[in-house]
C-alpha cells in the first residue's frame, strides 16, 4: 500500500487539480464489486459516476478481472491499495520521515523500526525530495493534495473521508 500510495501522490502532484478521483472511483467500484456480480455492480456504477456507458464499462471491467466467474461476487482489490494507500500517507505526511521511506520497500507503519537499522545518509532521493527548500515545498504541496480531495475532514464527521477496517 506504501508504495502505490507514494506512486498516487506523486502523479497527482503533476497533475492539474490534482484531484484523485480515478482511484476514489476504483476504491468505490470495487467495494462495490466485492459485493455485487458484474450486470449489477455496472448498473450501480452507472448510478453513482453517471451514464457515460464506456467509462462504467472499463471500470466494471477492471474491479472484475481476474475472476473465472465475472456475475459472481469479488473484486480485484488490488486497485485499493492505490486510494487507500494515499490517503494514508498524505493524512500523515508531515509525521513521516521520507528518507527512510524511501530507502526502499517500506510500508509507512513500519519507519520506526526501520530507522532504526537503516543508514540513510546515501540513500538517493527523487530530484523532487534532493533539497530541504524542494522537501517543503513537496509537504505543502502535499496538504493542498489532501485538502483539495477533501481528505482531511475528521473522520466521524458528516463530510468525512473513506475510513476501512484492517482484515
Amino acid at each position: 500500500r506504501t508504495e502505490e500510495g507514494l506512486a498516487t501522490i506523486n502523479e497527482y502532484l503533476t497533475r492539474p487539480g490534482g484531484l484523485m478521483v480515478e482511484p476514489a472511483r476504483l476504491y468505490l467500484a470495487a467495494c462495490y464489486g466485492a459485493r455485487l456480480g458484474f450486470a449489477e455492480l455496472f448498473r450501480e456504477v452507472q448510478l453513482v459516476f453517471g451514464n457515460d456507458s464506456d467509462s462504467c464499462w472499463r471500470l466494471c471491467c477492471k474491479v472484475k478481472q481476474g475472476l473465472e466467474d465475472t456475475s459472481e461476487i469479488g473484486a480485484w482489490s488490488e486497485g485499493q491499495a492505490y486510494f487507500k494507500g494515499a490517503v494514508e500517507i498524505l493524512r500523515r505526511i508531515q509525521d513521516l520521515d521520507l528518507r527512510t521511506l524511501y530507502s526502499g520497500r517500506v510500508a509507512w507503519e513500519d519507519l520506526p523500526i526501520v530507522s532504526e537499522v537503516v543508514d540513510t545518509a546515501d540513500i538517493a532521493l527523487p530530484r523532487f525530495l534532493s533539497s530541504p527548500q524542494d522537501a517543503e515545498t513537496y509537504l505543502r504541496r502535499c496538504d493542498q493534495l489532501l485538502e483539495d480531495n477533501m481528505l482531511d475532514i475528521a473522520p466521524g464527521s458528516e463530510h468525512a473521508a473513506p475510513t476501512w477496517s484492517e482484515e
